[in-house]
Order: C-alpha cells, then structure tokens, then sequence
C-alpha cells in the first residue's frame, strides 16, 4: 500500500495534467490557484501554482475528496 512518500512532487501543470485523466478539467485560475471540476462530482479541487511543488499532504487532501487512491493517481502521473 503506497503512503504519502510514495505521492509524486512537481508542479501543479503536472498535477492538473494527471487530474485531467480522471475527467477533472480546469475551469479556471484564481489568485494563484487552478479550479478543477469534475462533472457529476460534488467537490471541487483547488491547486496552488507557484514555481514551488505542490505538498503531498495536500496532494493527498485532494485525492481524498476526489476519490482517487494513491496507487490509481501515481499509474497516470507520468
């Protein structure tokens, strides 16, 4: 079973990207941060982008309320 060291750090252009082969799609970019949305999904998923990677613990955070297991996100990241 994978833990939050096994989660990926790099930009939120990557993550948005591996997002996007669940069916999240960016609807927009608010003060520093890219809304995703999922059509038939309650959530919405907010990535800050900076020149900093994003934190696994928040990383995490967001595939919780996607629904998505860490095993399943880290198979699409590439």
């Amino acid at each position: 079973m994978a833990g939050l060291r096994d989660l990926p750090l790099d930009t939120c252009e990557r993550h948005i990207r591996a997002f996007g082969r669940f069916g999240w799609k960016e609807t927009r970019r608010t003060g520093g941060h890219a809304i995703l949305e999922k059509r038939g999904h309650p959530a919405t998923l907010s990535i800050p982008c900076s020149s900093r990677p994003v934190k696994r613990k928040l990383l995490k955070a967001l595939l919780d309320l996607a629904g998505i297991s860490i095993d399943d996100y880290r198979k699409k990241f590439r």
